[in-house]
Order: structure tokens, then C-alpha cells, then sequence
């Protein structure tokens, strides 16, 4: 399910929010493609801005796969330090439609995804849709939401009604 067309009907809502796709600053720096530290790059730089934003008092929303205790804990930590609330969201589908999905929308714009092969892409959503549901079952603070099926507009409603 499209995390960022989800987040851009969030956001829309929200006066001066921010749609901070991590993916979206990556594939902007210079050579991120042959340089793997370039995923850790985009992250501080969309960390900073979060920050700074929510430090102002606006909200972001982050449309992003985080599957590492590591990287939650940094999401968690920004939002508790500048005075944010966090909400997490794991957006489940079935992971055949997440591959058609992202299948379908390779080359549209430069993204990681299309670094892999189809086959590639199935085990990286089949392993990836893996550890999100043991995360979700070891942190009874996310919110789970299936999308399967659903429109952009349904399954945001979901999360609107999983967040309020």
C-alpha cells in the first residue's frame, strides 16, 4: 500500500505539517546509488528536519519502512526530545499485492526499490513484512493497520481512525 500517498492525504489535513520521505532526500544526494552510506545520510538529514519541525510545533509524518529496533528507538527519542508526540503505524498488506504494487511503480521516480530485481523485491518485502509483525508483536504501542485491498483513501481513513 502507498505509505506516501497515505501520508500525503495525512498531511493534507494538517496545516504546515511535513511529508518527510527519508527515500525522497536519498535519492537526491550525488552517487547514492554506489555509495551504501548514503541511507544513513538521507536518515540524519531528514532526522534534522523532523526535528526543527516539531520543535516549531508542527507535525510530521513519516512515510517510511523502519524495521530496525535501532532506528525506532532514534524516531522515538527525536519526537520525545523536541517535544513531539509519536505515533507508529505499520501498514500490513498481503505481500504479493505489495510487490505488484511496487512492481508497478518502478522508474516512475528514482527510489530505492528500483535497485532490485522482481525476485529481489518479493524477499525484501517477504522478510521485511516478517520482522514488522514481530515488531508490532513486541511493541503494544503500534498500531497495526491492514490495507489489503483498500484505496489510498479507505486505508488512510484507517489509520486516521488508528491514530485518533
Amino acid at each position: 500500500m502507498g505509505k506516501s500517498a497515505i501520508a500525503a492525504l495525512l498531511v493534507a489535513e494538517r496545516p504546515l505539517a511535513l511529508n518527510l520521505d527519508i527515500d525522497e532526500i536519498r535519492v537526491r544526494l550525488g552517487r547514492w546509488t554506489s555509495i551504501p552510506e548514503s541511507k544513513q545520510v538521507a536518515r540524519q538529514l531528514g532526522f534534522t528536519l523532523a526535528s526543527a519541525h516539531l520543535r516549531d510545533g508542527h507535525d510530521v509524518v513519516m512515510p517510511q519502512l523502519v524495521a530496525s529496533a535501532e532506528v525506532i528507538d532514534s524516531v522515538e527519542r527525536l519526537a520525545i526530545e523536541a517535544g513531539g508526540l509519536l505515533c507508529e503505524v505499520i501498514l500490513v498488506a498481503d505481500p504479493g499485492e505489495l510487490v505488484e504494487r511496487a512492481w508497478a511503480r518502478r522508474n516512475e521516480s528514482p527510489h530505492p526499490r528500483d535497485q532490485f530485481s522482481r525476485d529481489e523485491l518479493d524477499g525484501q518485502v517477504r522478510h521485511a513484512t516478517g520482522v514488522l509483525h514481530e515488531l508490532a508483536a513486541k511493541q503494544p504501542s503500534f498500531r497495526l493497520v491492514d490495507v489489503t485491498g483498500l484505496s489510498v483513501t479507505d486505508a488512510a481513513e484507517l489509520v486516521r481512525e488508528s491514530i485518533s
